[in-house]
């Protein structure tokens, strides 16, 4: 008896985690623009000019410089998979989330170059 009632909790804990992670995810998706991107390039995979990054509900993501592909957020960096010329790439940077208004995908530290959510 003790070890079914053990049991249900177990699963109780494993489904709100679970839970947990799918709605985190959700206040990714929207659209972000390219902030702080006029400078000297030297990094191929990032862009250098004005582009938009669209993340949807579904895993997948449009933007001007990717194309279209689909991504993956886990432990705060997001992945995007994308075909292009010479086949398949993709693409990792860190993600900082101060709130769920307040969000940047990091491209390039250094020059304070990164993705800002639209609120």
């Amino acid at each position: 008896m003790k070890l079914l009632s053990i049991f249900r909790h177990f699963r109780f804990i494993v489904l709100f985690l679970i839970s947990s992670c799918n709605y985190g995810n959700e206040s990714y998706v929207g659209v972000y623009i390219n902030q702080n991107f006029d400078y000297e390039p030297f990094i191929a995979e990032i862009p250098y000019k004005s582009d938009t990054l669209i993340l949807k509900n579904d895993s997948t993501f449009v933007s001007g410089f990717f194309g279209k592909g689909t991504y993956q957020i886990r432990d705060n960096r997001i992945t995007l998979r994308y075909m292009y010329d010479l086949g398949k790439a993709s693409f990792e940077a860190p993600i900082e989330k101060i709130n769920t208004e307040n969000i940047r995908i990091i491209l390039y530290r250094g020059q304070n170059h990164y993705y800002q959510k639209l609120k």
